[in-house]
Order: structure tokens, then C-alpha cells, then sequence
């Protein structure tokens, strides 16, 4: 089923490997009912982003997709400046710390970056 998302990209050292990039972003996404608590009507997603110049590549990296399935889910973040969806994302990771998201990013099976390639989000909905 086609999705449109608000995507955010969050605040994780870009070098690390990419399984433990989802596997972070995956940790931050279960927080984000916490962070934006005005979107609690919405999904959060992990995506797998491509350049929309080059339709045909591979995905690049992972990020957090908000999906708001209706009217009153768009109305609640509407008023929301844009870049506070990403200064909370990074604003909670750096009051976990860099070291205890890896650490809860290690408990995580589920999902990695070979399976949010193929699927091009996650979960599958």
C-alpha cells in the first residue's frame, strides 16, 4: 500500500554499520510515541530512502517516517514548526547517549538493513 510520510532524519554518526544504524533508528522509532506525543494518531515507520533523482537505486540510508492516516492525525502536528520533529528525535538521543541507544540497538532482531531495503519500510503494513 502506498504511504506518504514526513520524513526524519535523525542525529546517528553516518559511519557506523549500516544494521546498526536501522537498528538505532528502530530503537529511537519505538520512543517516538514519547518525543511527539501530539502524534500519537499517527505511524512511525522506519523507511528506506532513495534519492528521488535516481528512482532506480538502491536505498541509501535509513530514517523515520510519520504517517498520519487522517485528517485529525495531519491537524495534530500541523502547527508544529518543521524542525521539531528532528530537534526532539535528537534532543531525546542525546539525553540517552550515543553508547546506551548501541546498547538497546543490540536487543533488536527484527529488522535489519538487508530486510528494510527489500521492503522499503518496516513494518510491513
Amino acid at each position: 500500500m502506498e504511504r506518504g510520510y514526513l520524513l526524519v532524519e535523525i542525529d546517528i554518526p553516518q559511519d557506523w554499520e549500516l544494521d546498526l544504524l536501522v537498528k538505532c533508528h528502530e530503537v529511537v522509532r519505538w520512543a517516538f510515541p514519547g518525543i511527539l506525543p501530539e502524534a500519537s494518531g499517527s505511524a512511525f515507520d522506519l523507511i528506506a530512502v532513495t534519492n528521488p533523482h535516481n528512482p532506480g537505486l538502491d536505498p541509501h540510508y535509513p530514517a523515520i517516517g510519520i504517517h498520519c492516516p487522517d485528517q485529525a492525525a495531519e491537524d495534530s502536528i500541523a502547527g508544529l514548526p518543521f524542525f521539531d520533529f528532528y530537534d526532539r528525535a535528537n534532543q531525546w538521543i542525546a539525553a540517552t547517549g550515543l553508547e546506551e541507544l548501541k546498547r538497546h540497538a543490540c536487543t533488536i532482531h527484527d529488522v535489519s538493513w538487508s530486510l528494510l531495503k527489500a521492503q522499503r519500510m518496516y513494518p510491513d503494513r
